[in-house]
This record gives structure tokens, sequence and C-alpha cells, in this order.
């Protein structure tokens, strides 16, 4: 786990690690390194792979063109929030079950916000933003350069130094990394740009063949827990942006909703970026009929738990109007 002990992200998953314990009657035990104590986002997919972890909790982000059929959710756009996210990744994933992950077995799906931008200066219109750095990764990297932007890798604990010392101009990020990666405390600004940008998306992840050599009974708790906490973590990443957006009030910053009419300038730009990634998979020996269909499944998805959301009350610092709170 690469997010920080104190984090929501990283105490929940040792909830999670304490529940199998519990429920196996102690058959299992897993040792839980939290805050990248053993690797870092990315050099967690090749551990478990490898075995030398057994399991991860990792991001397409951190693996850019090494599960391409998964990075659909991460292309497509339009999510109102983090428990969307976290939901439409979970359906995706057991309705088409690719075969790159073949050297995993996926626990769980997770998601985090639709991105917002986190800067020292407002971003108020399109030109405000072009010409300018911004740290992201994966599928947003593409976007943002179809908007003028230059992308910029980094570990997502770098971005507080880089912002401050003026390297980057700005993190496109989610709305909980005002306060989990303590972004509310070098901006003053947050560009409420969810519905432009595409989100990660989130897996918990074992090796394949430890969990193919587990007992059956202990496969079973693996899977019944996994699929709990599938909506637990869909509500945990939608409260971290309610924390976020909270933590950001506190420090005085500014939050700029795009107009419509500017959001979908916005849009219109970045639109290109998923018509390249349709252009790739049919590249790859997939038709562009079914790559669509991935697409057009991820919106229908998308709509279900929207209302799904709206249903429950659970209430975002970002998205449509019905779900703001």
């Amino acid at each position: 786990m690469y997010f920080p002990p104190t984090s929501d992200q990283a105490l929940l998953w040792e909830q999670y690690c304490k529940e199998i314990e519990k429920r196996t009657n102690g058959q299992v035990k897993i040792t839980y390194y939290p805050g990248s104590q053993l690797f870092d986002g990315p050099g967690t997919w090749d551990a478990v792979r490898k075995g030398v972890a057994d399991l991860g909790y990792v991001t397409t982000g951190h693996a850019s063109g090494r599960f391409l059929v998964t990075e659909a959710v991460t292309v497509m756009t339009g999510y109102p929030s983090a428990f969307v996210v976290s939901r439409v990744a979970d359906d995706y994933y057991k309705k088409f079950t690719p075969k790159e992950f073949s050297e995993y077995q996926v626990l769980a799906a997770a998601g985090n916000s639709p991105m917002v931008i986190f800067s020292r200066k407002p971003f108020y219109k399109l030109e405000d933003f072009k010409g300018t750095k911004t740290r992201t990764s994966g599928r947003q990297a593409d976007q943002v350069k179809l908007l003028g932007v230059a992308p910029v890798s980094m570990p997502a604990g770098e971005s507080v130094d880089a912002l401050s010392k003026g390297v980057i101009d700005s993190s496109l990020t989610s709305m909980e990394a005002a306060k989990t990666w303590r972004l509310a405390e070098v901006c003053k600004y947050c560009t409420l740009s969810w519905s432009v940008f595409s989100p990660p998306a989130y897996y918990t992840v074992m090796n394949k063949a430890k969990y193919d050599g587990l007992p059956a009974d202990v496969k079973a708790v693996f899977d019944k827990v996994s699929e709990e906490w599938v909506d637990k973590s869909a509500l945990m990443s939608n409260n971290t942006d309610v924390v976020g957006a909270q933590f950001s009030k506190e420090k005085g910053m500014t939050f700029i909703d795009l107009s419509p009419e500017e959001a979908k300038r916005w849009r219109d730009l970045v639109a290109p970026a998923a018509d390249a990634y349709i252009q790739t998979m049919v590249g790859k020996g997939f038709s562009k009929q079914e790559v669509q269909g991935w697409l057009d499944y991820l919106k229908s998805r998308i709509d279900f738990w929207l209302k799904e959301q709206i249903k429950r009350g659970i209430k975002s610092p970002i998205g449509p109007p019905e779900i703001r709170g």
C-alpha cells in the first residue's frame, strides 16, 4: 500500500487484512506495509506478479500501456464522483475480466474521484491553464497535452515540494489529495474540472499462483470480504473527497467551477484522446465496435451508479447539483 499509513485508504485496507484473518480463524496472517515501506506504487505491480509480495493495492496509472483493456475505465470521462468511479470500475472488471490480468487475482476494484486541478494561481479559463506544467500520469497525461499543458510524472508525495519550488504549476489529482498529500497547504485554488478529465482506477490484486494455491474455504473468504470492500471502498473514497474539500476550505482555498460553456470547450479538446485509444486498440486486434462497446457500457454504468448515489443520499464535493453537498 503506497498511501500514507494514516490515510483513509491505508486504514481501510488495514481493516481488510484484519477481517481476512478474523474470518479464516487465523489460518491466514497478513503482514501489512502501508506508506511504500516495501515498494512504491509502480513497483507493486511487479512485486505481486513475481510473488515478492502476495497482495498489493495498485493503479493502472502506474503501469501505463500494460493493461490496455482495463484502461478504458480511465479513458472514459463524465464520472461525477469517487463513489461512481469505484462502482463502475468494479462492474467493468467483472463484465469483461480482461486477460491482461492473467497473472493476478483481482480481488476488488476501487476508484478515485474525477480529476480536479490544485494550483497556486487561478485557472478560470483554458487560457490560464494552457502553457503550464501539471503533475499527472496515465491517460490524464494524454488529455492535458490536448489542452496545451505539459504533463509531469512524479510520485504523489513529491508534488507538494515541486509545487512550492515552482517545478510544476499545478497537480491534476483527486479532491482527497488536498489533505492526504497536503496540497491545500501550498495551493490557493482548486478548479473543479471533474467533467473534463478521466479518473484513475485502483485494484486490490493477489499473485495468481498464491490465490490458486489457497484452500477452497480460504478463497471463499477472500472473495466474500473483497466483494464487501467494493462498496466500503467506494464510500471511503467519496468521504476522503468530502474531507479534502473541508480541509481546503479551512486553509482558505478558492474553488473555481468551470462555466458550462468553458467546461464544454475543455471536453471538446480532450475528446480526441478517446478516439486515439480506440485506434490503439484496433491496432491491437480488437474491432472498433468492440472497443466502443466497452465505452458504451461504462457510460451506462456511470448513469446507473449516479442514480444510485442520488437514491442513497450520498453527497460529494464535486459532480452535478443533485449530489453536491
